[in-house]
């Protein structure tokens, strides 16, 4: 019986460490491991905005917080729109130099070659 609790206990130690533990019986907990799944990449272009029904002012705390916060997330999705617009322009002029720089590349004249 001692042997047997020994050998468990060995491999549950052993097994412990390994990624194949994690990701293959503890998926759905998201305990640990490691993931082979590349993050979500944000669409070029797609802006995730809430959409918030304007609110009554309450005369209260709370109320006039609600209000600050209201006008700094509208301040907020403004720059990101702005910040947008220009990682376009700059992705969009990267892709031109990209096609210039290889168009060129394709047309130099290569050295002659030693024989």
């Amino acid at each position: 019986m001692t042997r047997i609790s020994a050998v468990l206990m060995a491999t549950a130690v052993l097994l412990g460490g390994c990624s194949f533990t994690n990701d293959a019986l503890l998926p759905s907990l998201g305990i640990g491991g490691t993931s082979n799944a590349a993050p979500a990449k944000p669409v070029p272009g797609a802006t995730q905005t809430a959409d918030l029904a304007p609110g009554s002012a309450t005369g209260t705390f709370v109320g006039q917080k609600v209000g600050e916060l209201r006008a700094e997330l509208g301040r907020l999705q403004t720059a990101i729109g702005v910040e947008q617009e220009s990682l376009q322009t700059v992705e969009s002029a990267a892709a031109q130099n990209a096609q210039t720089y290889h168009a060129s590349c394709r047309s130099a004249p290569r050295p002659a070659t030693r024989s």
